[in-house]
């Protein structure tokens, strides 16, 4: 098998996307590439994205995994930009109501803090 066939075997829409978001920094190749990570369930690869230096629009696609009902990873984008609110309402269809408490408790400091 020839290196080019290799490659061009190797290569998936989120390597491409993962490829130009590098060389390119975009916000709606960003939110993409974040949405191509949940999709696929690379969850690890996207939480070490939203860590980094991203021009995504992070809380647009935690809102549209959630509203997808992919709720891990809507609580790992929540998470990235301490959105609490949202982040206790992942906990809850997840059943983890112990974290949902506790970040519906960190959304109530915020609030009463601005």
């Amino acid at each position: 098998m020839s290196r080019q066939s290799t490659t061009q075997h190797n290569a998936t829409p989120t390597n491409s996307i993962r490829h130009f978001a590098e060389s390119i920094k975009e916000n709606f190749l960003d939110t993409e590439l974040i949405y191509c990570y949940a999709k696929t369930n690379d969850l690890a690869a996207m939480e070490e994205f939203v860590t980094g230096p991203n021009c995504a629009n992070i809380q647009s696609i935690g809102d549209r995994c959630f509203n997808e009902g992919q709720y891990q990873a809507a609580k790992v984008l929540f998470i990235s930009i301490n959105n609490n609110a949202k982040l206790a309402l992942c906990h809850v269809n997840l059943e983890e109501f112990r974290d949902a408490v506790s970040a519906a408790g960190k959304a109530n400091a915020g609030e009463r803090a601005e």
